[in-house]
């Protein structure tokens, strides 16, 4: 299992301290980010980096605004716990849109903090649990042409061989030879084994 870490995301030293005890005593590993570097240095660790993300609100050189909507909590799959002493209700609802669990006052409180971090973790847990099933999904999936996936996309749908070649445009024992080939390289007995992974990557696309 990966190994779980508090990603710290403030341009200000005195802050990102402050913070890294905070974690250290709730005994968690911090790694301390600056702004402008933040979404390279976490993306570069994928596909493997699990944590969450605790991310200052204002900061000069590159606001975490900005990072939420540069796709901070969609491309890293963390949950981000967003720091700030300042938020109105159309800028809470937009972070929350884009990835944020909870919104949380500088400083914060202990207590708090860790309650937080704890619900945080907790949200972290089944977003890694769906990944890894999308991930499973696409790995079955790789082995398909283009075409092999349109056409089993249709075929989870319900329709028939019939129906498939008027909507394609080509033969019905064109269909057949498709059907054959997608058993074989997916190693499966019936099309409909396959629908689950389609669904999986569809609802966490």
């Amino acid at each position: 299992m990966s190994t779980r870490s508090i990603f710290i995301v403030d341009d200000d030293y005195a802050v990102r301290q402050a913070l890294r005890w905070l974690v250290i005593g709730a005994g968690l590993p911090p790694v301390l980010l600056d702004g402008a570097s933040a979404l390279d240095s976490l993306l570069r660790g994928e596909p493997r980096t699990r944590g969450v993300i605790l991310l200052d609100l204002q900061m000069p050189r590159y606001s975490g605004q900005q990072l939420m909507r540069d796709g901070l909590a969609r491309r890293t799959h963390m949950p981000v716990i967003i720091l700030t002493a300042h938020a109105d209700v159309p800028l809470t609802v937009e972070l929350f849109e884009q990835g944020a669990v909870s919104l949380m006052e500088k400083p914060p409180e202990t207590a708090q903090f860790v309650s937080l971090l704890e619900r945080a973790l907790a949200e972290e847990e089944v977003r890694w649990g769906r990944l890894l099933e999308v991930r499973e999904a696409e790995e079955r999936l790789s082995c398909l042409t283009a075409r092999e996936r349109e056409i089993l996309g249709l075929l989870v749908r319900g329709l028939s061989n019939r129906e498939l070649a008027d909507v394609l445009g080509i033969s019905h024992r064109t269909v057949e030879n498709h059907r054959r080939a997608l058993l074989r390289k997916l190693d499966i007995r019936k099309i409909v084994e396959a629908a689950y992974w389609l669904a999986t990557i569809e609802a966490n696309g």
